[in-house]
């Protein structure tokens, strides 16, 4: 499972100025604090307020607080109690950038429309179906905010950092890359609704269309 449940105390690698953080504006600058302080590989990089996560079939939906580091997407609940690791308490949601498929600018609401490997923790929302291998999962969540293009403009930034390991050249691999492909261009299918603009190959179909019709008067 690449989307996980992180307690609060674990990102906590250098003391925060406040010892015991209770509100959540003084839990995500411990956080931030936290991160901007580190020696490890991974930095903090940006932090968005007024942000919702929520699942594809809108059966969760969690406001929080977006952090973006250079190794993974942190989403901190508004509702977070450090001292109750339960659904919402203690924890934070973290997905690495490695685990991001595809992001794209949603509209309708606007946000970010995100395809993640593996399946959602259990307990960030209750199981509709049965249970599949992690690995032949993919989850769709949102991140709904009004700061959608800044926010799809640092997730691409970050995620440029974070080139997949598993594109070698073994048979196995060629075999995996045409099933993610497979996933990828339904996936897709299903994201053109969601555009603005119509795509290139839309664009394509209309000019060849066109010429049909100046062949046929001619």
């Amino acid at each position: 499972m690449v989307v996980s449940l992180v307690p609060f105390l674990s990102l906590m690698t250098t003391p925060s100025q406040d010892a015991s953080p209770s509100t959540h504006p003084a839990i995500v600058n411990a956080i931030v604090e936290s991160l901007a302080s580190s020696h490890d590989d991974e930095t903090f990089h940006a932090t968005h307020a007024n942000v919702t996560l929520q699942t594809a079939d809108q059966s969760t939906s969690i406001p929080g607080t977006l952090v973006l580091t250079t190794r993974r997407l942190l989403f901190v609940p508004l509702d977070m109690d450090i001292t109750t690791p339960t659904r919402n308490g203690g924890v934070v949601i973290a997905v690495p950038f490695r685990a991001i498929a595809v992001h794209a600018i949603a509209r309708d609401p606007p946000g970010i429309y995100m395809q993640v490997e593996g399946a959602l923790p259990a307990e960030l929302i209750a199981p509709t179906a049965p249970e599949d291998d992690d690995d032949d999962v993919t989850s769709e969540v949102r991140l709904l905010t009004d700061e959608v293009d800044v926010v799809y403009e640092e997730m691409s930034a970050m995620a440029a950092l974070n080139p997949d390991d598993n594109s070698d050249d073994s048979d196995d691999d060629v075999y995996e890359e045409g099933d993610d492909d497979a996933r990828r261009a339904a996936m897709l299918d299903r994201l053109d609704a969601m555009l603005e603009a119509p795509t290139p190959a839309a664009n394509v179909d209309r000019l060849l269309e066109e010429d049909r019709e100046r062949f046929d008067d001619a």
